[in-house]
């Protein structure tokens, strides 16, 4: 069993801290959505944040928490920049990733 405080911890001090050398106001931005996850995930399961494991934050539980964002919070998924999207590997159509270059025409074949 994983417990997710020391996982939470670690991403906090080693990542963010020391491995990616994050500005106070990106750590700030990241320790209120986890917040927020974990509100909600103790709202969902009954587990407060402390006791929380990391296998309880299954696909269920997160689809939940961006709804909750969407619709009670009314948070959208964008970015006041709007770049955020080069980052998710989200599928436009299949075989195709966003961000991907698209197929050169001229003598290749183009997929549908």
């Amino acid at each position: 069993m994983a417990s997710l405080a020391p996982i939470l911890q670690r991403f906090f001090t080693d990542r963010m801290i020391t491995q990616r050398h994050a500005r106070e106001h990106t750590i700030g931005a990241y320790r209120d959505a986890f917040r927020l996850l974990l509100s909600y995930a103790q709202q969902a399961t009954g587990t407060p944040p402390w006791k929380l494991e990391l296998r309880q934050l299954d696909a269920a539980l997160i689809t939940g928490f961006l709804q909750h964002l969407r619709h009670q919070r009314r948070n959208s998924g964008g970015r006041r920049d709007g770049g955020g999207h080069r980052y998710l590997p989200v599928r436009l159509r299949p075989g195709r990733l966003l961000g991907q270059p698209r197929p050169q025409q001229g003598n290749l074949t183009i997929p549908p």
